[in-house]
């Protein structure tokens, strides 16, 4: 996520949480393609795990460096029930 902001001139934090912190904080129902949604994976309502939203309800990310980059669908249970929120950066 760094890296792709960076590459547009948008300085944002590096680490999850301080991108979290950072930003416009952005209803899902608000959503715009290039917000970074943001979930918790192991800890309930911490942020762990984010992606950059694409439209249509599904986000870009990558989990670990042996897995390529994935389109996810944020209504799949798993990430439904994980959502902290999202950060618009501009």
């Amino acid at each position: 996520i760094y890296y792709c902001f960076k590459e547009k001139g948008v300085s944002i934090p590096r680490k999850t949480t301080d991108m979290y912190a950072a930003g416009t904080a952005v209803e899902k129902a608000d959503l715009k393609q290039g917000d970074v949604v943001f979930f918790s994976v192991e800890t309930a309502g911490a942020v762990e795990y984010a992606g950059i939203y694409i439209g249509n309800g599904q986000f870009v990310a990558s989990n670990n460096p042996d897995s390529p980059t994935k389109i996810q669908n944020m209504s799949f249970e798993y990430f439904a029930s994980r959502y902290v929120g999202a950060r618009r950066f501009a």
